[in-house]
Parts: C-alpha cells; structure tokens; sequence
C-alpha cells in the first residue's frame, strides 16, 4: 500500500473494506514533509475513544478509537491490519520515530477505531 503523493491526501487501501462495511478500512497519510506537517501530523495524539468520521458519497460512517500504537517498521502487525476480519474497523497509519536519511521514520503508528454507526 502506497501514501499519497499529496501530504494533505490520505490513502486507502483498495482491497480492504469501504467505509462502514464489514472489515479492516485501512487509511495511511504522510506525517510531515520538508514544508511541515502533513494530514496524519497529530494522529499519535488521538485519544482512546475519539470519534473518527469517514464519508464516502452520501455514507457517513463513525468509529470511535480503542488503540493508538507505534511500533518499529519490521514489527507493524501487518496480519491484523489487512487481514479479513467481521469486524467493523478503521485503522490509520502514519509515520514516526526517528528519522533515518536512507530508511525514512523507522516507526509506524497505528490507530485502530471500531465502526460505531454507518447509514
């Protein structure tokens, strides 16, 4: 799964679920570029239990967050985030960490949101 070029745009990963369906929606966005912040800038910062509202044409669906990870870029569990699941969930994920010149950030945060409502 690739970021967006744009670092105010967010990326989503085309094989997961759509907003508000059964399954893993996963959403990945820049931390920062040479100009500043980007999109995901302050998502390490959102609290358990935060509502995260996605909309997707006329469907507005809400989750409320129940974790906020960061983990080393080798430790990322990429099983649970992209695997099929009949849960409702969001997971967003970003940059973090040190930054290394050839690597990039060497960590990943991962904010997990459960659906609360779609209509």
């Amino acid at each position: 799964m690739d970021t967006p070029s744009e670092v105010d745009k967010v990326g989503w990963y085309q094989y997961g679920a759509k907003a508000g369906e059964m399954g893993n929606v996963v959403l990945s966005g820049h931390l920062d570029d040479l100009n500043g912040p980007a999109i995901f800038a302050k998502l390490n910062q959102l609290p358990i239990g935060e509502v995260v509202t996605l909309q997707r044409k006329d469907q507005i669906a809400t989750y409320e967050v129940v974790s906020v990870n960061q983990y080393r870029v080798d430790q990322v569990p990429l099983a649970s985030i992209f695997a099929a699941t009949q849960a409702s969930r969001v997971q967003l994920i970003t940059c973090a960490g040190p930054y290394d010149e050839n690597l990039g950030y060497l960590d990943r945060i991962v904010v997990t949101a459960h659906l609360v409502e779609s209509n």
